[in-house]
């Protein structure tokens, strides 16, 4: 009985010491001045023995604090990086007056312990805010917090300025003499830039403080590859040699990055010489389908060899001539109207435009490139030179692409891999830049998304398809040394 007592006395004195602990821990953990929220340990690392863990956290505006102005950033500063995934709409939630739930943007810094809620509209003058940041929100090593982490603010009067009140519109905030501003987002324009060797170009950064202003701070400058390319203390970057450099700009954690892709010495490519293939818009070795009609092909449109099943189109869809060799159009009434040019000599032009289309293909492969990798082989949202740029693998255009130079630029893409451009995605030609002058060099399948716009010429190896998708409109030709699959496209073969 004595030693049964002796046991649960212990396990109480075990117990009163544990919450002790849990009360007077937060004191002694050194954390900025503000609310602390505690957090629970991912997992024990000794079984049975309780494990407190705490996470400091800071906010801006502090918490109950007064004349605010009408913020335009909410901040929470949090002493680990935080999952992604976990502060959201659903985790950091910011309610105005009877309780109306504020909708507004989150955005972290890198390192993943800072931040920024952007109301969609400017916050109402002097107006008491709530934020609660939910036990949903977990660190990136899985710890989760134990309870509601709660603060509040109130916004300024309106000092006369032209604010609305809580409702929609671009007025500028009011911001308090003797309120500290943060620094808290810094930005790089422009975010990738392609240049050639020896060439240079200024980056621009743009630093804003907590209440969205700009904010003067020093800038310190880095380059991920300083035998790609230098940049000096002002940010102005000089190319070297072939690559990709990411340029980072920061201030202590804060920071903004634009990544330079040097595609080499001036390389300028000539026009690819199609030979008697010029004429068409579309052109195959096997076969054409319109698996979903009408399309509508401006130029000539030719198969070799020809069989009943290899071209179908009709004549409406076609403004030019259908070609075949090898035997009899099987194409009901279309094979005895204008549209179709018949058999007999025409075997011969066609069989050339096959033999010409093949040629370009190998001629333009084999030419020297200015560049390799360029973008990694992800296109989306680089602007590119004119030259001959050259990839090991695939190529993807899953956002718009800018091709800039005069209309004498040539550009050349040889793809070792598939090409794919996605939905309604475009290929954009800017300076003058012209659809005849742009090669798409591709020895895997070209895929055209539902309702891109694609610009140039492809010109298909071994037994790769080219397919064009729904809508899909392509400023060019379809050449395939194997098959070309329509959808209702437009195709306009160039002047």
């Amino acid at each position: 009985m004595k030693k049964g007592r002796i046991v649960w006395i212990v396990l109480g004195g075990l117990v009163l010491l544990a919450a002790l602990v849990y009360l007077l821990l937060p004191s002694l953990v050194i954390v900025p001045p503000a609310k602390i929220a505690v957090i629970v340990p991912a997992v024990n690392a000794t079984p049975g023995i309780p494990e407190i863990v705490f996470i400091g956290v800071t906010t801006s505006p502090i918490d109950l604090s007064t004349n605010q102005g009408v913020i335009n950033n909410i901040i929470l500063t949090f002493s680990e990086a935080m999952d992604p995934a976990t502060v959201n709409q659903n985790t950091f939630i910011v309610k105005g007056p009877n309780n109306a739930i504020i909708t507004g943007a989150i955005t972290s810094d890198m390192t993943k312990k800072i931040w920024t809620f952007k109301p969609t509209i400017n916050l109402g003058y002097d107006t008491i805010y709530n934020v609660t940041v939910t036990t949903g929100a977990k660190g990136v090593s899985g710890n989760a917090l134990i309870k509601n982490f709660l603060w509040s603010f109130t916004t300024s009067f309106n000092l006369g300025g032209s604010g609305n009140g809580g409702g929609s519109g671009s007025s500028t905030p009011t911001v308090i003499p003797g309120a500290s501003p943060i620094l808290t987002t810094i930005t790089l324009s422009p975010l990738s830039a392609s240049l050639s060797t020896g060439a240079t170009r200024q980056l621009t950064p743009t630093s804003l403080d907590q209440f969205g202003s700009p904010i003067v701070t020093t800038i310190n400058y880095t380059s991920s590859n300083l035998s790609v390319a230098t940049v000096n203390a002002s940010g102005f970057v000089t190319a070297l040699a072939l690559g990709n450099s990411t340029i980072t700009a920061t201030n202590g954690v804060i920071g903004g990055a634009s990544i330079i892709y040097v595609t080499g010495i001036a390389c300028p490519a000539v026009a690819v010489n199609l030979g008697t293939a010029v004429s068409f818009a579309v052109l195959s070795k096997a076969q054409i389908s319109d698996l979903v009609t009408p399309s509508f092909i401006i130029g000539d449109v030719g198969a070799s060899p020809i069989t009943g099943s290899s071209i179908h189109l009709s004549c409406t869809e076609v403004t030019g001539k259908i070609y075949g060799v090898d035997a009899a159009y099987t194409g009901g009434s279309d094979s005895n109207v204008s549209c179709y040019a018949g058999l007999g000599a025409n075997k011969t032009l066609v069989d050339n435009a096959i033999s010409d289309m093949a040629s370009a293909y190998t001629v333009s492969n084999g030419l020297a490139s200015c560049d390799t990798e360029l973008g990694a082989g992800n296109l989306g949202g680089l602007t590119i030179p004119a030259g001959v740029h050259k990839f090991s693998s695939n190529v993807i255009i899953p956002t718009a692409v800018t091709l800039s130079g005069n209309a004498t630029d040539v550009w050349v893409f040889q793809i070792a891999g598939n090409l794919d451009i996605s939905s309604a995605t475009h290929v954009n030609l800017i300076g003058g830049a012209l659809a005849k002058n742009v090669y798409w060099i591709v020895a895997g399948q070209t895929t055209l998304g539902t309702t891109s716009v694609f610009q140039g010429t492809i010109l298909s190896g071994g037994v790769s398809t080219i397919a064009l998708n729904t809508g899909a409109t392509l400023n060019g030709r379809a050449m395939s040394q194997f098959e070309v699959t329509l959808l209702a496209n437009n195709v306009t073969k160039p002047n």
